[in-house]
Formats: structure tokens, C-alpha cells, sequence
């Protein structure tokens, strides 16, 4: 009678067990900045990859400040309704994944992907690219590698660049 009190005692409610844990939620990614330096940083289920790195002090400009995620409703195959915001803002959170973790992204949708096309043959490659602040994290991404190929914050070239 008392072990059955005391298994009834410890057991947790079923609430409980359905609840997540922070191993659900968590998910590590390692960024690679433009000298080959890696960073392994944790990250949540539902951040961005701008967010992340922000968090963590990580080297990834975002001159519109991470813009704003476009939330779409699909109504049919082809139709996407847009609920809010204007979605990216600029292209300066600009990363590459590589073939292996691409797939496992959320889709780019037709703001992102303009966005993207303003960053120039030299460093938009079409399969890899995708911008920071529009990659929203999965459990599936955990362990995926980002690299960031830009160069200086988009403001510092600007002020470098000679006037006619």
C-alpha cells in the first residue's frame, strides 16, 4: 500500500509529461564568418538565424534590424494570401547553407527572393543563399552550419566608395 502511495506520489500528470523540454525547443548552430572562423551557438525552435546571431554576437549585419517575417496563409497550391508585415527590408543578413541543410528550410517566398536578387552575381548563389532574418529554426536544423560571405556592414562600404 505505501510503495503504490508513493509511486502515485512521484509520478508526474499527464500535463506534465506532454509539456517540452528545453532539449525540444534547443537546437546548435555553427556560423562560419568570412576568415573560416567557426562559432557553435545554441539557438530556439522558431528564432531566426538573424536572431541567433544577435544573441550571440555574432558578425551578421541586418541593417533593417531583421526585418519583418512575412506570415502567409496558403489558401491553395498557388495562392498565398500575406496576413502582415512587409517581410525583408535588405539583403545585409545574407548567409549561405549548405546542400545538405538546405532542404530542411522554410520556403522562400517572392519579397525574400527579390531581396536576394539585389545582391549580385558575385555573391547570390541560387540553392545556398537565403537571408538570415527569414530562416526561421527547426528541429530538423539542429547542428546545421551557416556561413556568412559578406564582407563589411553595407554602411562602411558606402562611406568608402569615391563621389562623382
Amino acid at each position: 500500500m505505501l510503495a503504490r502511495l508513493v509511486s502515485a506520489a512521484t509520478r508526474r500528470p499527464a500535463a506534465w509529461r506532454a509539456m517540452s523540454t528545453v532539449a525540444d525547443k534547443s537546437v546548435t548552430i555553427t556560423f562560419v564568418d568570412l576568415e573560416g572562423v567557426r562559432k557553435t551557438v545554441p539557438g530556439l525552435v522558431g528564432q531566426s538565424i538573424y536572431e541567433v546571431a544577435k544573441l550571440h554576437d555574432i558578425a551578421l549585419d541586418g541593417a533593417c534590424g531583421g526585418g519583418g517575417m512575412p506570415k502567409y496563409i496558403r489558401r491553395t497550391d498557388v495562392f498565398l494570401e500575406d496576413e502582415y508585415g512587409a517581410g525583408p527590408q535588405c539583403n545585409t543578413c545574407h548567409v549561405m547553407i549548405p546542400d545538405e541543410w538546405y532542404g530542411k528550410l522554410n520556403e522562400v517566398f517572392e519579397c525574400e527572393q527579390e531581396q536576394l536578387d539585389d545582391i549580385g552575381d558575385n555573391l547570390y548563389v541560387p540553392g545556398a543563399s537565403r537571408l538570415g532574418c527569414q530562416v526561421r529554426l527547426s528541429k530538423a536544423l539542429d547542428g546545421m552550419v551557416v556561413y556568412i560571405p559578406d564582407g563589411p556592414p553595407v554602411h562602411e562600404v558606402v562611406n568608402t566608395l569615391p563621389t562623382r
